[in-house]
């Protein structure tokens, strides 16, 4: 909460939101402690140089004086969880889901987007416990040609692109709970591809090798359906991601775009350290609460061009 954000000062809900944000601020830092289990955290208040006309106040700081950036959005009507807050304000929020490019996934996606001509494809992760709660995010994967190269060479055959449709009758999804919905809520699930080709694409050829398909969207980029099982103490998508850490196909990062972005690096900065941490804590002010911990790793070219404004 050490800098302001972009809003003018002037605007009641600013001073509500920021009231907000001070009230929980402390009860982010100890929920942080807790995620990160060994790692120390101490309330910081004094001022650090950046330059010689510019200082940051990180919020926390580690036994070995890495900075922690706390951040308590104030939950606005319909955002009942940091979930609904990621999907409701979009690329005005902090944080975003991204792939994580370690995980097998990664790789299936890129092989569809790769057999279909697509610049990209998407990757729906479907959470449902069994007991009425459901949960659904999803994430666009751009093309990624180096590590499409990559697959391309590992293909113990001579490549051959040889495109092929193979239909099938059978529309029966392969989880029972499979209503996803991609791009503006315009198509569903598994039948996205039978409006346009009158049947539902189950398969196309990666060189030799045959890739099957979940789902395309309206203009045929291929999406992936992952329906994960939860664990007993996994109530929601976000505790499987921070349970589940890089065994889990998606993860958090911070917006490079965000000012939050370049406020955690101007801390790095400041501490001289190769890290920082961005802590995002919810509290709906009744009972309910969560925490995302992400750690934020040095950016030198943004702190290079932080430093020549």
């Amino acid at each position: 909460m050490s800098e302001a954000g972009p809003s003018g000062s002037g605007n009641p809900n600013v001073t509500r939101d920021t009231k907000h944000g001070r009230t929980y601020e402390g009860e982010g830092l100890r929920a942080a402690e807790a995620e990160l289990i060994e790692v120390k955290i101490s309330r910081n208040t004094k001022r650090l140089q950046i330059s010689n006309n510019k200082t940051v106040i990180p919020d926390g700081l580690t036994v070995d004086g890495t900075p922690v950036e706390v951040k308590c959005p104030n939950p606005k009507k319909g955002e009942s969880s940091l979930l609904d807050m990621i999907r409701i304000k979009k690329s005005q929020f902090y944080i975003n889901f991204t792939f994580n490019k370690s995980h097998d996934v990664y790789n299936q996606i890129q092989e569809q987007i790769h057999a279909t001509g697509k610049e990209k494809g998407y990757l729906a992760v479907h959470y449902n416990d069994g007991n009425g709660k459901h949960e659904t995010i999803i994430v666009p994967v751009p093309r990624d040609q180096d590590r499409i190269n990559k697959l391309l060479l590992e293909e113990e055959e001579k490549p051959i692109w040889d495109i092929r449709y193979l239909f099938s009758s059978d529309r029966k999804p392969h989880c029972s709970d499979a209503s996803i919905t991609v791009e503006n809520h315009e198509r569903k699930g598994f039948k996205a591809a039978s409006w346009e080709l009158n049947g539902e694409i189950r398969s196309l050829i990666f060189h030799n090798r045959k890739v099957t398909l979940d789902a395309l969207t309206k203009s045929g980029e291929p999406v992936v359906l992952k329906c994960v099982k939860p664990t007993n103490n996994e109530s929601g998508l976000l505790n499987m991601i921070k349970e589940r850490k890089n065994n889990f196909c998606i993860t958090f990062t911070v917006r490079k775009g965000h000012y939050v972005y370049k406020q955690v690096q101007k801390q790095i900065h400041a501490t001289k350290k190769k890290k920082g941490y961005l802590v995002v804590h919810y509290n709906d002010e009744l009972s309910k609460e969560s925490t995302v911990v992400i750690e934020v790793p040095r950016d030198q070219e943004c702190i290079d061009k932080l430093k020549g404004n």
